[in-house]
């Protein structure tokens, strides 16, 4: 009878220990929501616009005529048969949640006597937070006869429409003052070292004291740093800059950061320059140059630099390359094999003071002429083919 008794007593117990622990469990994982989700178009945020436009003779004003900049109206008189006109032009997309299907759509005239040509890729869509670049060809195709010129409208306007993303893209926003230059007075005001990329290091004595830069397309500061800075143009932390002394070496690293890259100034003039310690440049793959239009002096007097490999470089919208690499005695590689110069004006002192066996890739033929042919003030006399070769 105990037994019986014990073993009903042991049964009982159990299934009271079971019966907690689902009772437990069930208070624990229970959640009631009451309400309502509402998700609505953020038209607002979605915008493809012309951020820019350039003509044959390097104007810009006027040309984009509508508050939305989404049409382009141009005057040009075309008098000899085969006389072209260009306009260079740049198109963005500044949303976050939606890319973009877009189309140029020609709403002008229709003319026997000239041709229009309009190059750019719209068959992939624009991405959230991505610019691409076109460009429009007229060309006069017949001679015309009359007393007065033939006035002809002529007009582009960019129709797009949204596709929705399944995250939100990340924001690149410009650098600070692109200079890493500056002169004894300029140092020695608070207000220009807190408004030039490099922060605190735009002394001109501690230019001195780098050894190695570095950009990189995430964020993060390490909690070692020597000091770090918000580099962006807008004051926003987007951008960071720091200084580490990894090799405990008393010469410093330098970091740019930001999510998805760093985009380059349209003045990056003395970006680089002026770092007479500098060995290295890392990460360049990450600075976007597609807005540059000034590359006067980017690299100058940068004398303990060995290599750099610009293959990375959009050139397309730069003007000034002058005096660029100016005193680089030790560098005797360098990778220009994506360099467009066509919209360049002034290249003087490009090369001045590299060293007789550098060598420089170039991509075509025609840009390897053009760097031989520059004189002795621009390049070192000693250079031939050896030394500017064409990327195969």
């Amino acid at each position: 009878m105990n037994i019986v008794n014990f073993k009903e007593k042991t049964i009982i117990i159990g299934s009271l220990i079971l019966l907690l622990v689902i009772g437990f469990a069930a208070v624990t994982t229970t959640l009631l929501i009451n309400g309502n989700a509402r998700i609505g178009e953020n038209s607002d945020d979605f915008k493809i616009y012309f951020s820019r436009v350039v003509d044959s003779n390097g104007g810009e004003d006027g040309l984009i005529t509508n508050e939305e900049r989404t049409r382009i109206n141009f005057d040009v008189r075309l008098v000899n048969v085969g006389e072209t006109y260009r306009l260079l032009y740049e198109i963005t997309n500044s949303s976050r949640n939606y890319d973009g299907n877009f189309e140029l759509v020609y709403r002008g005239d229709k003319s026997e006597y000239y041709t229009i040509k309009n190059e750019i890729d719209n068959s992939i869509p624009l991405k959230a937070q991505e610019k691409r670049m076109g460009m429009i060809t007229i060309e006069l195709v017949k001679g015309y006869v009359g007393e007065e010129d033939l006035d002809l409208d002529i007009s582009y306007e960019l129709v797009f429409s949204p596709i929705e993303r399944d995250h939100l893209a990340v924001v690149v926003e410009p650098i600070k003052i692109a200079t890493g230059h500056c002169s004894n007075k300029d140092c020695e005001e608070d207000d220009y070292r807190q408004k030039s990329v490099w922060g605190k290091w735009n002394y001109k004595l501690s230019l001195d004291l780098v050894e190695k830069i570095v950009i990189k397309d995430t964020n993060d500061v390490p909690s070692d740093v020597i000091d770090s800075w918000d580099a962006s143009a807008s004051g926003n932390g987007s951008i960071m800059g720091y200084a580490l002394d990894e090799d405990n070496s008393g010469l410093v690293e330098l970091y740019l950061r930001q999510n998805g890259g760093v985009v380059a100034n349209e003045n990056s003039s003395w970006l680089f320059g002026g770092f007479k310690e500098l060995t290295t440049i890392e990460g360049l793959e990450n600075l976007d140059t597609s807005n540059v239009v000034d590359m006067s002096n980017m690299f100058c007097d940068c004398s303990n630099l060995t290599s750099l490999d610009l293959s990375n470089f959009d050139t397309s919208n730069v003007t000034d390359m002058s005096f660029m690499f100016r005193d680089c005695r030790n560098l005797i590689s360098l990778d220009l094999s994506s360099f467009d110069t066509s919209n360049v004006t002034d290249m003087s002192g490009m090369f001045r003071s590299l060293s007789d066996s550098a060598k420089i890739l170039v991509k075509d033929e025609k840009t390897q002429q053009w760097i031989l042919a520059l004189d002795s003030n621009n390049r070192p006399s000693a250079w031939t083919t050896e030394n500017v070769i064409v990327a195969t």
